[in-house]
């Protein structure tokens, strides 16, 4: 008698685990079919999103400075082109790349010919707490034959940013490598959050300033960028959620 009762106890122990597992068969066929899921979904790692106190994404801050402006031209390309209007140009493709990307919101220094002060372009990404300010420009040299991209930065908390965008840029032009170096440029003296100038190439060469200034190499090079940005800041924090806030 007391085998018998284990048997039949066995036996509707085997019942309500079949009808366990059918019953997540079930729940897991309605998920996939009405919400797109996906069994890896139960595998991987869930990323928290940052959310401000409204509940929205809190998006990564990015300060975009076309070099020079208005009295100041900056180099003059082999073509007799300004330096100015191509980095201005480029700065506006980017604005929209990162606008577009739920990822970041950006402030651009100038939006037309003017002559904006050095310390007041830092000025903007200290006050915003802006992630990074990311100043571009056209590089020049009095040999026509120099080439390549390179990234200029000065202080430390900038080099990992400037070699993120400087590998990236350089791959996607398909132009030398001339790597990251440290320099002292006012803007990224005075900028309190990562800062770098992003020297995409030579105007002064004539076959880099022809790329350069031409629809396809500017959308490449704001491509580049916003690819960099994007895996740079993967899994970061923005900059604003780790300052203090200030007292009343």
């Amino acid at each position: 008698m007391g085998r018998n009762r284990i048997r039949k106890r066995g036996k509707s122990i085997n019942r309500a685990s079949a009808l366990v597992l059918l019953l997540l068969s079930i729940i897991m066929i309605f998920l996939i079919v009405q919400n797109n899921f996906s069994i890896n979904d139960l595998t991987s790692p869930v990323v928290p999103l940052h959310k401000s106190n409204s509940g929205a994404p809190v998006k990564f801050r990015i300060v975009i400075d076309a070099g020079h402006g208005g009295k100041d031209p900056g180099a003059t390309g082999a073509s007799g082109a300004y330096e100015k209007d191509s980095n201005l140009s480029l700065a506006f493709r980017v604005n929209e790349l990162l606008g577009q990307d739920p990822m970041f919101e950006t402030k651009m220094t100038r939006t037309d010919d003017q002559f904006i002060e050095l310390v007041d372009r830092s000025k903007l990404a200290n006050e915003w707490k802006a992630d990074a300010i990311i100043s571009l420009h056209g590089n020049t040299y009095e040999d026509q034959e120099v080439s390549g991209t390179e990234t200029l930065y000065e202080q430390e908390h900038s080099i990992a940013l400037a070699t993120a965008l400087q590998n990236q840029v350089s791959k996607a032009l398909g132009t030398r490598n001339r790597g990251v170096k440290q320099d002292e440029y006012i803007i990224l003296t005075t900028a309190e959050v990562p800062a770098v100038i992003v020297e995409s190439g030579y105007l002064t060469n004539p076959d880099e300033e022809e790329m350069l200034l031409s629809s396809q190499g500017q959308q490449t090079v704001a491509d580049a960028i916003h690819k960099a940005l994007k895996k740079f800041y993967k899994g970061k924090q923005p900059f604003h959620l780790t300052v203090p806030s200030e007292s009343p």
